[in-house]
């Protein structure tokens, strides 16, 4: 029995405490339902229906890297951070080079729930983020190869 400020609460009281204070929770997402995003996510290309959409592809690094190589856009000294960044950021693999930074994660959920918050893209199961010094249109250019990586 637990006393509170003068007040004896019992096992079945608690419980029924417990359970209600239990409610107020989120519930999670049933297994295996895809999670839906914002309208904000940047990973559907703007006026994209999300019905009857397939999985988006798990997209790694290394191929994100490659196709911007295919499409002549220069991503030069790779450096692989994901030992220094992957703990924290809970991503799969990182790497950094002159003209970006990309990271993959598990999931397309897990993606956007790291990128929407620091309001950097991302598409299926990766964020691109890029240096201040890159222009826009620049930007734009590596996103394009990106994004079209999962149509």
């Amino acid at each position: 029995m637990l006393i509170m400020k003068g007040r004896s609460v019992t096992a079945a009281g608690a419980a029924v405490l417990v359970l209600a204070l239990g409610a107020c929770a989120e519930p999670a997402p049933p297994t295996g339902t895809p999670t839906t995003t914002s309208s904000a996510d940047s990973s559907q290309p703007l006026g994209a229906s999300t019905s009857g959409q397939a999985p988006a592809p798990v997209l790694t690094v290394d191929e994100v890297l490659r196709a911007l190589n295919r499409a002549g856009l220069p991503a030069p000294n790779p450096v692989d951070t994901t030992a220094q960044e992957c703990g924290a950021a809970q991503c799969e693999q990182s790497v950094v080079t002159d003209t970006l930074r990309v990271k993959s994660f598990a999931s397309p959920a897990q993606a956007a729930q790291y990128a929407v918050p620091r309001r950097i893209k991302h598409v299926g199961t990766v964020t691109v983020s890029f240096p201040p010094h890159l222009p826009p249109a620049e930007q734009q250019r590596y996103w394009s190869v990106i994004s079209a990586l999962v149509r």
